[in-house]
């Protein structure tokens, strides 16, 4: 029996990413689609106990917020705001989970340049633990 998927793995799988953000607060390391969360919640729904799909998409959804991803560009919080707002009806209740090869082209190259933007965040704060580390032994 094949092993079921996350949906941390299957938001990994989507990106194309070896691993998500470990503190949301500083990076982001992606940006889903609306249509790749549908997918996802689509993968899922047996897992999760909503009511009904949309609700499923709003669990997805979610499950970004600690993550380091955003969606359509926004917090994964004021997605789900236009969810409940009705913005996707139409691509959730017809389960449109396809994006276009360019779009997907676009999204490759976000998220290079997010990861970029992580490793150079990163090399900045070791820079600065090393340079106050530095300092302390000056002082002794």
């Amino acid at each position: 029996m094949a092993e079921k998927q996350t949906t941390a793995d299957l938001i990994k799988k989507e990106l194309g990413l070896e691993k998500l953000a470990s503190n949301s607060k500083e990076a982001i390391v992606g940006n889903l689609r609306i249509e790749q969360i549908i997918k996802i919640a689509d993968l899922k729904k047996d897992d999760l106990s909503s009511k009904t799909f949309k609700d499923n998409v709003k669990v997805i959804a979610g499950s970004c917020v600690s993550s380091g991803i955003i969606i359509e560009g926004k917090k994964p919080v004021e997605l789900i705001d236009d969810i409940n707002n009705g913005v996707y009806d139409e691509k959730i209740n017809n389960k449109v989970t396809e994006v276009s090869p360019d779009v997907l082209e676009k999204q490759k190259n976000e998220t290079r340049k997010y990861i970029e933007n992580v490793e150079k965040i990163k090399n900045q704060k070791e820079e600065e633990a090393t340079q106050k580390r530095e300092a302390a032994k000056i002082k002794n």
